[in-house]
């Protein structure tokens, strides 16, 4: 992984929009010195990985040169740093994504933020815009690019902090440790035309390629009839389709459709062109099969169901028109009592959109059947609300996806740290919420460190004076925490984790594990 640290601004006159100087601190630091101070220490941290864009004040490159001198190294990492200046009180790092920034340098961000976070940085949050060094056209294809404002330096604290080499190698270590996190993100999770984005490289069982399913679609976009969703345009959905053909990143957003946004994300991927043609037959009629067993009808209200108004009225927006169009017709006919229409989200007080989203895992388990491709599929959940119970650890650490494995557990999903299941709907924390696809083993974090970009980095006391000289003593997470990689609403959750083994055992409802023949 090659890597280019980005020290902002440089030299005494302006290059274009690269000013000189940059901010300016109450005590007369400068930002081109602090930058390029903390450049260094962070190239040191990565040893050859890394170069710079300048070695000194003598020059300013300007913003085409900063991203040029990447594209020109085949860089896959760029990472400008810079110290930022607001007003009274402005404190905080943030990180900061071009506004049209790909996943990469979405996944990129925030593992610089978190773990900048870790070091005790306050949280400024990871923001986009139409930053002129990060402009996608300016670098390589496949080049991740963020830029990280360590903190205020308008702010006389954040100035002392910025001003101690100390401090300054923390902050160092923290990006260093952001980027390896980062590069082992990459490297794990390959798309490589093998099984891609979510499993291990090795993991190639995969029964269709993606080509052929692209061609699905492209069939798809020359038909002239007229498809029973009146109010879905053809050639958007064909666009989310050929994206989560290439991605597997089928989106609930603010539904309570987790189970089959599980399903789909699972065949998706070991099957694109039997999924594509799912999809496509489901555009067409609003009826289609998986496998020879499984018939997929939407029911006539979620037909109708007009999609713009529904995303705007609802409260929380709905997942884009082909996953929208997918997942609601799969739930629409599991439905007797409660029909989901997809006119609402989930939402906490609305109850009839959540038991109308509710799937069982005996639902997941007919649908991973009827799709042909798994010679066992195991249910160690149980079946209806009634008989779900929580399973406790020795049952998960058994868990470990493998070269045609899928496994999807079932958690309560409020209980789990950077899950972001944020208010799934569930009034009662008892109740199992959420299904992710697991990624990888569950660790018990018991006398040792965490993985590299777990939040569950502090094994130590910390302790850190604040602007009004008190000191504070941060609290230790336990040793006992669990920690997990999944997918969950749409993404790669390669941090999720409990602070205790109690509470995980609490949350933890159980696994379906679907291996393929």
């Amino acid at each position: 992984m090659r890597v280019i640290i980005d020290p902002g601004h440089g030299g005494d006159a302006p290059n274009g929009r690269s000013t000189p100087y940059g901010a300016r601190g109450p005590g007369g630091t400068l930002e081109r010195d602090v930058v390029l101070q903390l450049s260094q220490m962070v190239a040191a941290e990565l040893g050859g990985a890394a170069q710079l864009t300048r070695y000194g004040n003598a020059e300013n490159p300007s913003l085409t040169a900063r991203a040029e001198q990447a594209r020109r190294a085949g860089a896959s990492v760029f990472v400008s740093l810079h110290a930022n200046h607001g007003g009274p009180g402005a404190r905080g790092t943030e990180t900061w994504i071009h506004d049209r920034a790909d996943r990469k340098s979405e996944t990129l961000a925030a593992h610089i933020q978190r773990s900048l976070i870790g070091a005790g940085c306050a949280d400024g949050g990871i923001g986009r815009g139409a930053l002129g060094v990060l402009s996608p056209e300016r670098h390589a294809g496949g080049t991740a690019a963020c830029l990280v404002e360590v903190d205020y330096l308008s702010d006389p604290y954040a100035e002392r902090r910025l001003g101690d080499p100390r401090e300054l190698g923390t902050y160092a270590r923290a990006i260093a440790q952001g980027i390896r996190a980062y590069g082992q993100y990459d490297n794990w999770f390959t798309d490589a035309d093998a099984v891609g984005v979510y499993h291990r490289v090795s993991d190639t069982n995969v029964r269709s390629t993606k080509p052929a399913a692209h061609a699905v679609v492209t069939e798809l976009r020359g038909w002239s009839g007229t498809s029973p969703w009146r109010h879905l345009q053809k050639a958007t959905v064909c666009d989310r389709l050929d994206h989560l053909i290439d991605h597997w990143d089928f989106s609930q957003l603010g539904t309570p459709l987790c189970g089959p946004a599980s399903f789909f994300t699972c065949w998706a991927m070991r099957d694109p062109v039997a999924f594509a043609r799912h999809a496509s037959e489901m555009y067409r009629t609003g009826s289609a099969g998986i496998g020879a067993s499984y018939r997929v009808t939407a029911g006539s209200s979620l037909l109708a169901q007009d999609y713009a108004a529904a995303n705007t009225s609802s409260g929380n927006r709905m997942p884009p028109q082909a996953d929208w169009m997918l997942m609601g017709a799969i739930r629409s006919s599991e439905d007797d009592v409660f029909v989901w229409d997809g006119s609402r989200a989930g939402g906490t007080l609305n109850v009839a959109a959540n038991l109308a989203g509710l799937t069982f895992p005996e639902e997941i388990v007919r649908w991973f059947n009827a799709t042909g491709l798994y010679r066992n599929v195991t249910n160690r959940m149980g079946t209806g609300a009634g008989a779900l119970s929580s399973k406790g650890y020795p049952a998960a650490s058994a868990l470990e996806p493998g070269n045609g494995k899928d496994i999807v557990c079932l958690v309560q999903g409020n209980a789990f740290r950077n899950l972001d299941a944020g208010n799934s709907g569930w009034p009662l924390s008892e109740f199992p919420s959420h299904y992710v696809v697991l990624l990888g083993k569950p660790l018990h974090q018991n006398a040792r460190p965490s993985p590299e970009g777990s939040p569950i980095q502090i094994t130590h006391e910390r302790r850190e004076q604040q602007p009004d000289g008190t000191v504070l003593t941060l609290p230790l997470l336990p040793h006992d925490s669990v920690s997990f990689k999944c997918w969950s609403y749409g993404e790669i959750k390669r941090d999720c984790y409990s602070p205790s083994m109690s509470e995980f055992a609490y949350n933890y409802y159980g696994a379906i594990i679907a291996e393929m023949t």
